[in-house]
């Protein structure tokens, strides 16, 4: 990866998180997802080979993201948010 790419990455990157925190209420507090369940999704992606960085975080989103609780919620209580 070229500096530039992965310049233009790293400012992706940074956009999708400023977004996620902007946003974070929309998202359900605990995960949404089976145990098990982001492993075998995370697993078809690994056999798919090498992808473009975008499909990275677009698999992020779909794959990751519903499987984790997520702390900065509002409605998360279990701890003191430690963004907020």
């Amino acid at each position: 990866m070229s500096p530039e790419e992965f310049r233009r990455h790293g400012h992706d990157v940074v956009d999708w998180i400023a977004e996620y925190l902007q946003h974070v209420d929309s998202y359900p507090v605990l995960p949404s997802v089976n145990p098990g369940e982001v492993r075998r999704e995370l697993e078809q992606v690994v056999k798919g080979g090498a992808e473009p960085f975008q499909r990275l975080l677009e698999d992020f989103d779909s794959t990751i993201i519903p499987g984790i609780t997520h702390w900065n919620h509002p409605g998360f209580f279990a701890y003191f948010p430690t963004s907020a």
